[in-house]
């Protein structure tokens, strides 16, 4: 049995569950919308042992020993009745979000893509960072400060060739009572302007990274030990020049790409570091020919390069699923 961790909403699991369908594989998506109203999770801990159970809308019983491979891709919010108070929603969210935690810890006879308490660690930027130096990888020279005067001298260091960017994995600002919509925070180079506004470090901890001269860059997503390499023609749109994130799919070509065999190995050898079976990764390739590691998203997308480059990414994921659950 597979078990899927989900939410509602996720086209990279549709498309692998279609794909699981066509080899006949026995699979359950676990959407975290569905407990505690349509899934039930049932634990007993006792002086005989510790066990678990899920409990399909169906009535189909689901119990932890039966689950040989597990895919934690997503984990949305449970939906609950509107009879409840937002606080007392709050305090139901919670509660079923630990039981979850709970009857994860059962499941330590699985193989996990990825390993949900590994992942939580892993996502972590700068932790990354250091990893990859301890793997080999070329890292740019980063700077988290909340002294102005040590991002003033970090950017003199390196004559104004400097960036900011989140230092979470989401980087994203939810909407509030000031603003109808969130706001995504991309990379953006530290021009002489907002170089006045160094004071303002003080308020929260601020990345600083040194700007890498791109030739083109690499988004790799392994799954396992396969490797799929997607070159982006960043540098050919004034808007994706900086960040590629910013999306100009008509004028940045995106194709196939085989990267040499070291930074295979490297690469791979960090995401064993690190605890992760999936992962996607940014590079830069330099204009020198040199890889650089910007980060890995343990949680990224790959449906698009799927779709630009023609990788075989959502084939890889259900194979790597069934093999691990002995229905290969």
């Amino acid at each position: 049995m597979i078990l899927i961790l989900a939410q509602n909403y996720e086209l990279n699991v549709n498309n692998v569950c279609q794909i699981l369908d066509h080899y006949r594989a026995k699979w359950f998506r676990l959407n975290g919308e569905d407990v505690p109203l349509r899934t039930r999770v049932h634990l007993e801990c006792s002086g005989d042992g510790y066990s678990g159970a899920l409990t399909a809308e169906n009535g189909e019983p689901i119990p932890q020993a039966a689950i040989r491979a597990v895919w934690s891709r997503r984990h949305g919010q449970a939906e609950l009745g509107d009879a409840l108070s937002e606080g007392q929603k709050e305090f139901i969210r919670k509660e079923c979000g630990y039981t979850l935690l709970g009857f994860y810890s059962l499941l330590n006879h699985a193989a996990w893509m990825n390993d949900y308490f590994a992942e939580q660690k892993a996502v972590n930027k700068l932790y990354q960072l250091a990893t990859a130096r301890s793997c080999g990888l070329r890292i740019p020279e980063t700077l988290v400060t909340q002294d102005p005067a040590a991002a003033r001298d970090f950017y003199d260091r390196h004559s104004g060739a400097v960036l900011t960017k989140a230092i979470s994995q989401a980087g994203h600002v939810p909407k509030d009572e000031t603003r109808r919509r969130g706001q995504q925070i991309y990379a953006n180079i530290i021009g002489p302007d907002a170089l006045m506004d160094m004071e303002r470090v003080r308020h929260a901890p601020t990345l600083l990274q040194r700007y890498v001269d791109k030739d083109y860059e690499l988004r790799v997503t392994v799954i396992g030990n396969t490797v799929f390499a997607a070159a982006i023609e960043s540098q050919r749109s004034e808007r994706t020049k900086v960040d590629w994130r910013r999306y100009d799919t008509k004028n940045t070509p995106y194709y196939p790409y085989r990267l040499p065999e070291e930074m295979e190995r490297r690469l791979l050898a960090l995401m064993r570091s690190l605890g992760l079976e999936y992962g996607a990764i940014d590079l830069i390739r330099t204009t020198s020919g040199e890889y650089v590691f910007l980060e890995v998203n343990p949680g990224g997308q790959w449906g698009w390069v799927e779709g630009l480059t023609g990788h075989p990414i959502n084939e890889a994921m259900a194979r790597w699923l069934m093999t691990r659950s002995g229905q290969a």
